[in-house]
């Protein structure tokens, strides 16, 4: 009974990692074993065999079963991703009124120093149409937000 109880926690414990990405499970184990499958339950088992049976950070270290050691970690533009996918009817708000509280934490997630931010604001409220009118995806809100920064000689530096 014991050994359930902890087996059981430990799938508990796993099953977040499995919903990270929605583009798959990683690298380890499970990304070897269960390589080209998709949905739900096939990243919940890859993540269990990725960091429950075989550690995936031996993996990792050690650059085999699919992790690649020379990756650069993009946590910034995923934060920005994320922000606004999350976010996107109310930063729409903002951006239409060119100031508001989630506006200017899209401004902090992207490191716009505190000089730019009015130029930020007003490029945003400019170009409205482009980032919420044309279409209510917040990907192709962000490649219009990149577009029409980099036609700026003082934001186009916050683009990555």
């Amino acid at each position: 009974m014991f050994k359930r109880a902890v087996i059981i926690i430990g799938m508990c414990a796993v099953l977040p990692l499995s919903v990270q990405a929605s583009d798959g499970s990683g690298c380890g184990l499970g990304k070897v074993i269960l390589e080209g499958k998709s949905g739900t339950s096939v990243n919940i088992a890859a993540s269990i065999l990725n960091n429950a049976i075989f550690p995936q950070t031996s993996a990792m270290t050690s650059g085999t079963m699919g992790c690649d050691t020379s990756t650069v970690v993009q946590n910034e533009r995923q934060e920005r991703d994320i922000f606004v996918a999350s976010n996107i009817d109310n930063l729409s708000v903002d951006v239409a009124q060119g100031k508001g509280d989630y506006l200017s934490s899209l401004a902090h997630i992207m490191k716009i120093e505190d000089a730019d931010k009015s130029a930020f604001f007003s490029l945003t409220q400019q170009n409205y149409e482009a980032l919420f009118i044309s279409s209510v995806e917040s990907v192709d809100t962000l490649a219009a937000l990149d577009t029409a920064m980099l036609g700026s000689s003082s934001l186009s530096k916050y683009i990555q």
